[in-house]
C-alpha cells in the first residue's frame, strides 16, 4: 500500500488489529459500527411513524440495514474505476459504502426528524448553538461511542469514540463544514458542530483537503439513502392506508393536485411542466391499472402485500438500474431519475408526514424533547456519567447545553417517553394508533 493511500486507512487513536485478522480495515469499521450502543438503539427510533404503533413499519434501524443493501448493490454495478477516489482495492468499495450507510443515521435522536427540530430550536434559541443528525453522527462515532477510550490531547480531553478510518469518517460525511459555514445557511445541513472537540476532530479528518467535499463513496451513500426512503417508505404508507394508492392510480384530480403541489413545494423547478409531472407519475403508478389490489383501498391481504412488495422491489431495481448506467454513478445528473424521487417522495410528504395525526403526535414529541432538556439542564443530578458531567459543569452554559443535547439523543422514543413520564409525573402516548 502505497504512503498516500494508507492514510486513507488511518486511526486516530492508531489501534491496531489482532494478529491473524483476515478483515480489511474497513471492515473491522464496518463491525465496530454494527456492534456499538448507538446502532442497536436505532430499532426503537422512528423513521416516518412511531415504532410502538404495529411492527410493520420500518424503524430507523430496518431503514439502515436497508440503505446499506441498496448501498452495497449500487457499489457493485459501478465498473468505471472511479474506487480508486476512496479505496486501495475495488472489491473494497462495497464494503466501505456499507459502513457509511450503517453510520450515517446514528445521530438522529427519539421521534425521528421532530427530535432533531426540537433540540435544534432550543440550542439556537437559547444558547446560539445547533444540533444536526449528521454532526451528530460524526460526534458519536468519533467522540461518545464508549469503544476506543484512550484519551487524546485536546480542549476538552475526550475519548476517541470507535476510532474509525479517515476512509469511513470521510465516507459517511455528507455534509463536510461546520455549523457556523455559510453552505449550513439559516437552518441547513452540516457535518461538525463548531466546538473544540469536534472540530479538531474534523481537522485531523480532512487534514490534507483544502476544501472538504463529498467522496464517491459518500454520493452512492446519497443515493442509497434516497431511494430507500422513497420507495421502502412508499410500502409503509400503502401498507398503513394512509397512501389512497388506488386513488392515485386512477389518476383522481384531487390526488394529483395535491402531489403536484407538493413536488413544487420541496423541489421547485425539477418539472418543466405539468404534463411532465403527469407523465411521471404514470411511469410510476400506470403499471398499477390492472392490478386488482391497486383498484381499491389496500386490504391487507396476502395478494395484496405481495402486489405491493412487488411493486417496491421493481421500483428499487429500476432506480439502481438508472443510478448505476454504463458502470457509473449517475446520481445527480440524471434528472428523469431525480423526478421520479421527487414524486415518490411528494406522496409521503403529503399523506404520511403532513398526515394530520401525525402533526398532532409531532407537537407532542416536540414538547416531549424540550422538557426534557430543561428537566435535564435544571436538574442536573438526573444525567448519566456524573464524572463528565463535572468537568463539563465549569466550561460555562454552551458545553452543559450540549452535553444534556448528547443524552437527550441518544434515548430511543420509548425510553424519552417514558423519562418524561417520571420526571414530570404524566403520561404521554407518542404513537399514532393503528
Amino acid at each position: 500500500m502505497n504512503p498516500v493511500a494508507s492514510r486513507k486507512y488511518e486511526r486516530r487513536g492508531r489501534s491496531v488489529r489482532k494478529a491473524g485478522d483476515p478483515r480489511s480495515d474497513v471492515e473491522v469499521d464496518r463491525d465496530r459500527l454494527v456492534h456499538s450502543h448507538a446502532f442497536r438503539r436505532l430499532q426503537r427510533k422512528t423513521q416516518i411513524v412511531g415504532v410502538s404503533t404495529v411492527d410493520f413499519f420500518r424503524t430507523r434501524l430496518t431503514h439502515t440495514i436497508e440503505c446499506a443493501q441498496l448501498g452495497r448493490a449500487i457499489a457493485h454495478r459501478l465498473t468505471d474505476g472511479s474506487w480508486e477516489q476512496v479505496v486501495e482495492h475495488p472489491n473494497q468499495l462495497a464494503d466501505l459504502v456499507e459502513a457509511a450507510c450503517l453510520a450515517h443515521d446514528l445521530g438522529h435522536p427519539p421521534f425521528g426528524h421532530t427530535g432533531e427540530e426540537a433540540l435544534d430550536a432550543v440550542l439556537r434559541s437559547e444558547f446560539g448553538i445547533r444540533f444536526e443528525g449528521n454532526a451528530q453522527s460524526f460526534r458519536i462515532v468519533t467522540l461518545l461511542e464508549p469503544k476506543k477510550y484512550r484519551r487524546v490531547t485536546s480542549p476538552v480531553d475526550r475519548p476517541l469514540g470507535l476510532d474509525l478510518t479517515r476512509a469511513t469518517l470521510q465516507a459517511m460525511s455528507k455534509y463536510p463544514w461546520a455549523e457556523q459555514d455559510p453552505r449550513a445557511g439559516e437552518a441547513g445541513k452540516f457535518g461538525v458542530y463548531d466546538n473544540a472537540d469536534d472540530r479538531e476532530y474534523f481537522d485531523w479528518l480532512w487534514f490534507d483537503v483544502e476544501h472538504p467535499s463529498r467522496t464517491l463513496a459518500t454520493d452512492i451513500l446519497e443515493a442509497a439513502d434516497d431511494l430507500a426512503y422513497a420507495v421502502h417508505d412508499l410500502e409503509d404508507g400503502i401498507w398503513a392506508r394512509l397512501i389512497p394508492v388506488d386513488q392515485i392510480v386512477q389518476r383522481e384530480t384531487w390526488a394529483l393536485e395535491r402531489i403536484f403541489a407538493m413536488v413544487e413545494q420541496r423541489s421547485p423547478g425539477l418539472f418543466t411542466s405539468a404534463s411532465e409531472m403527469e407523465q411521471a407519475c404514470r411511469d410510476v403508478f400506470g403499471r398499477l391499472e390492472d392490478e386488482v389490489w391497486a383498484r381499491g383501498p389496500f386490504d391487507r391481504s396476502r395478494s395484496s402485500e405481495a402486489g405491493l412488495k412487488s411493486l417496491c422491489s421493481a421500483l428499487t431495481d429500476e432506480l439502481i438500474t438508472d443510478v448505476t448506467a454504463g458502470g457509473q454513478l449517475r446520481w445527480q445528473s440524471n434528472q428523469p431519475l431525480q423526478q421520479r424521487i421527487a414524486l415518490l417522495k411528494a406522496v409521503i410528504w403529503v399523506w404520511m408526514i403532513e398526515q394530520p395525526k401525525l402533526v398532532t403526535r409531532r407537537f407532542g414529541q416536540h414538547r416531549v424533547i424540550r422538557d426534557l432538556f430543561f428537566g435535564y439542564l435544571h436538574q442536573p443530578g438526573m444525567l448519566p456519567y456524573q464524572d463528565e458531567w463535572m468537568r463539563v459543569a465549569e466550561r460555562g452554559s454552551a458545553e452543559q447545553a450540549r452535553f444534556v443535547a448528547d443524552h437527550i439523543a441518544a434515548m430511543t422514543d420509548a425510553y424519552a417517553a417514558s423519562v418524561h413520564g417520571e420526571m414530570f409525573g404524566v403520561s404521554h402516548r407518542l404513537d399514532v394508533p393503528e
